[in-house]
Order: structure tokens, then C-alpha cells, then sequence
């Protein structure tokens, strides 16, 4: 609601791409749609419970986006494991 005002007062300015200049971003997001679903489902799961949300800067000195796009953190269990460690 607020993108269209923001080009109608000529605040903000879109272009739009080609797909062939967007192609890398659509082949990864096809490549990691499975892993990105986990995480989404996990922070509704999180949402869901309609309280206050705080979450520590950094875990083991790394801050959870470190972990997320990881190879290493791809399976629901580990995924789950580290965000309910970021949440205080």
C-alpha cells in the first residue's frame, strides 16, 4: 500500500529487470525453496505464540543470517535447533 504512494509522489524509483538479468537469483531461490520453507515455517511457528519476540545479536559469535545460509544448516532439525537458540 504504501510502494504505490511512494512512486506516486516520486519518493521511490522502480525498474524493472529482464528475467535473463534476474536469472541467478531465480535458479537459487529454486535451489533453496525447501530449506527457505523450513525457516519460514519456524519463525510462523514463533510468531504464533503472540508474545513479545527478543532475540540475541549473536550465538557462539555468529549472528543466526551466519548460520542460515550455511551448507551446513539445511534439515529441519538444525534449522529449528538454531533459531530457538537466538530466541532470549
Amino acid at each position: 500500500m504504501i510502494l504505490p504512494l511512494l512512486k506516486k509522489k516520486d519518493i521511490i524509483h522502480i525498474k524493472e529487470l529482464s528475467d535473463d538479468r534476474c536469472l541467478g537469483a531465480a535458479n537459487w531461490w529454486k535451489e533453496n525453496y525447501d530449506k527457505w520453507e523450513i525457516v519460514r515455517q519456524k519463525w510462523y511457528q514463533v510468531y504464533s505464540k503472540n508474545q513479545d519476540l527478543s532475540l540475541h545479536g549473536k550465538v557462539d559469535n555468529k549472528r543466526l543470517y551466519e548460520y542460515l545460509f550455511s551448507e551446513d544448516y539445511s534439515i529441519k532439525e538444525t534449522i529449528d535447533s538454531t533459531i530457538d537458540s537466538f530466541v532470549k
